[in-house]
């Protein structure tokens, strides 16, 4: 059993490690990744769903932002809802 550590001292000084973003590992330096991404979508277009391509969009893009309309003459009214743990 190793020591105990003292206040304020982490178990871990190097932090946890950074894990590669969805765009990092597509693009990554393997052109394997990139053929198996390419077959599963054309795969799943010829099967009749679309939605791969919207999926693979937001997840390597990241989502559009979604704006908030209102009526021009009235304020929009945005409430935030918190849950309080009881």
């Amino acid at each position: 059993m190793g020591k105990p550590w003292r206040k304020g001292e982490s178990g871990n000084p190097k932090g946890r490690p950074k894990n590669p973003s969805f765009r990092e590992w597509v693009d990554s330096e393997r052109p394997e990744l990139k053929k198996l991404w390419e077959k599963a979508i054309v795969k799943k277009i010829k099967a009749g769903d679309s939605r791969i391509l919207a999926w693979f969009g937001d997840q390597y893009n990241g989502k559009a932002p979604q704006p908030i309309i209102g009526d021009p003459k009235h304020p929009v009214t945005i409430q935030i809802i918190q849950d309080v743990p009881k």
